[in-house]
């Protein structure tokens, strides 16, 4: 399988000032530690249960912050129900389009937290966290879409969850493992380059082509997918039996349409309700 390729000169390193600047705008101190996250204001790429954990986390250390960018909806209205205390620790931005301020935004965080109801089909915003030296947790979504856990290796470019419960757990983890911060600040960004590089995956892509143009007609054979889902994914935390049969049963259709037909009723009663 190849995965997508990453154009790391889109995503040019920032000055120690222009990070500091940034944190001052919005009023970030300098001593604070920042979980961030960016991404697009799509329910399902998103976790509500992030802000929880932040509460928590908040409430232990009065030196930690939130800094979200492109949060969905239901992110945002659990952000707003926070003790004012903790919710003055929560910074919400809209989309960042300067490469400057989003390479500024990534730089200021300490730790990249990616949680979401569904997982990555491959996961850019994570290679973009490494770009800029920023370890990741991430967790484990074994029944849709789970390429986070192979773009973020465990304890080496962060920590892989493998279940929600476990998300507060890496926090306090990431938070005191200053060995592997420093070592994904040094070398996430060549991490990534290696991998995901533009002339790394092309090249892959490239030397395909020449196999199958080698081989003759009807030689060429490509091999079955790999249906089994690895459900017990090595990270941070035990996946709950509940969960796990939750992931089974995910992507099936009936459970789909009983899902949307939640939130559809769920949309009609917030109306209702607002009327």
């Amino acid at each position: 399988m190849i995965p997508n390729p990453v154009d790391v000169e889109e995503f040019p390193l920032c000055s120690p000032e222009e990070v500091k600047r940034f944190r001052r705008t919005h009023q970030i101190p300098e001593n604070a530690f920042v979980f961030g996250r960016i991404g697009q204001p799509i329910p399902g790429k998103w976790d509500p249960f992030i802000v929880r954990a932040f509460e928590r986390l908040a409430a232990e250390n009065p030196h930690v912050y939130l800094l979200l960018v492109g949060a969905s909806a239901d992110v945002r209205h659990a952000a707003f129900g926070l003790a004012k205390d903790v919710a003055q620790r929560v910074v919400l931005l809209d989309m960042l389009e300067d490469p400057r301020q989003l390479g500024a935004c990534y730089s200021a965080m300490d730790c990249f937290l990616h949680a979401a109801r569904q997982g990555e089909s491959f996961g850019y915003v994570l290679t973009e966290a490494l770009l800029y030296g920023v370890p990741v947790v991430t967790l484990s979504r074994p029944h849709r879409d789970n390429a986070q856990t192979e773009v973020v290796r465990h304890n080496v470019d962060g920590l892989v969850v493998r279940s929600r419960a476990g998300i507060l757990q890496a926090m306090r983890q990431i938070m005191t493992d200053h060995a592997l911060r420093e070592k994904v600040r040094l070398y996430g960004r060549t991490g990534v380059i290696e991998r995901f590089g533009m002339d790394v995956v092309c090249g892959r892509a490239l030397s395909i082509f020449e196999q199958l143009l080698q081989e003759s007609p009807g030689e060429y054979r490509v091999p079955p997918p790999n249906q089994e889902i690895d459900y017990d994914v090595v990270g941070v935390g035990r996946s709950s039996r509940f969960e796990l049969l939750l992931a089974r049963l995910y992507d099936y259709p009936w459970v789909n349409y009983c899902r949307e037909q939640m939130l559809a009723l769920r949309r009609k009663a917030r109306l209702f309700l607002a009327v």
